[in-house]
């Protein structure tokens, strides 16, 4: 093996974790004094980072780390210590050992996606006086608003069905997310004519509440709810709201 083969090898090993703590420290100390060997570790970087980057972003639910100890813990499974550093990978073997990363990182990824229940691509929220019930003695009532969340456009839709006109006072929507204590602001909502916000990503706001409340014109000035709550609704997918 060459010595330009052995460089080659060695900065694929770092680059794809193989290496014990020690080796890992020897090379990050190499890197800063080997021009030629810190170029090869920056080359191994590029070729294999598309892999990661081709996947879809995606937060974990909180419960998976869980989940995955608990099931651990069922089967009586034992974490053995490490005790030796891996063999080095040459030639051939380097080459299996990136499609093994590669694959890997493409089966946790589809589980991550797959395995949980569909995520659904629009949310609903009618929004209906605060206290009140949603049906009457009278029958079905109107929303006072619809929102509707489009989660691939990250964007939501507030519409007005039966809002009265506010002089001087303006209506500003909120979304308490799973697990807050206080609610962020989607924006000041126009009294007449559909309204266009940005929305969060995450899980924990797949069924959200969403409050209206009545602020000063512009908006509340604390950038927490100042006026009465008037208006509630959860976010929920089509049918279910």
């Amino acid at each position: 093996m060459t010595e330009d083969d052995d460089i080659e090898d060695l900065a694929a090993e770092y680059v794809l974790g193989v290496l014990d703590v020690t080796e890992r420290r020897d090379v990050e100390k190499r890197r800063k004094l080997d021009a030629a060997f810190d170029g090869a570790v920056i080359a191994w970087e590029k070729r294999l980072g598309p892999l990661a980057d081709r996947l879809p972003g995606i937060e974990p639910p909180p419960h998976i780390f869980d989940a995955v100890l608990s099931r651990i813990s069922s089967q009586g499974a034992q974490i053995i210590p490490f005790s030796a550093p891996p063999k080095r990978l040459t030639g051939a073997r380097l080459a299996i050992g990136a499609s093994a990363l590669a694959a890997c990182i493409a089966l946790v990824f589809a589980w991550l996606l797959y395995a949980q229940p569909g995520s659904p691509g629009t949310l609903v929220a009618e929004l209906h006086r605060a206290g009140a019930t949603a049906d009457e003695p009278t029958g079905p009532r109107s929303p006072v608003f619809v929102v509707t969340v489009d989660l691939k456009a990250g964007k939501a839709t507030v519409r007005p069905v039966a809002a009265r006109s506010r002089p001087g006072r303006s209506y500003q929507l909120w979304v308490l997310r799973q697990g807050a204590s206080t609610p962020e602001s989607l924006g000041v909502v126009s009294q007449s004519e559909s309204t266009t916000f940005p929305f969060p990503s995450g899980r924990e706001y797949l069924d959200a509440g969403l409050t209206m409340t009545l602020e000063p014109e512009g908006g509340s000035p604390t950038g927490r709810p100042t006026g009465p709550v008037i208006l509630v609704g959860n976010l929920a997918p089509p049918g279910n709201s």
